[in-house]
């Protein structure tokens, strides 16, 4: 499975608890892994309604998801198991 993690590199929430390191230690030993840092301050920079609201970044974070779905939306599909059922008008 494929992960992709994106954040602003001077966020106080994803830096100043920690979540950073986790993250870093996630793409070190996931076997496909990215992590994107954005410029900033702001956790909150693709939300246009919003004072730290950063147009060029959020392109960029919207660009990049679409890609990662694109190149993986596959891999999530959930797989068709036998469940048993009897379809209708069978047995």
């Amino acid at each position: 499975m494929a992960v992709a993690d994106r954040r602003v590199e001077a966020d106080p929430i994803f830096v100043g608890e920690g979540d950073i390191d986790a993250a870093r230690a996630l793409v070190e030993e996931a076997e496909e892994a990215e992590l994107f840092l954005y410029p900033g301050d702001q956790h909150y920079f693709a939300d246009s309604s919003l004072p730290s609201y950063r147009a060029q970044a959020s392109t960029l974070l919207i660009q990049r998801v679409l890609d990662f779905l694109a190149l993986h939306h596959n891999e999530a599909k959930p797989r068709r198991r036998n469940t048993g059922a009897v379809e209708a008008g069978r047995g």
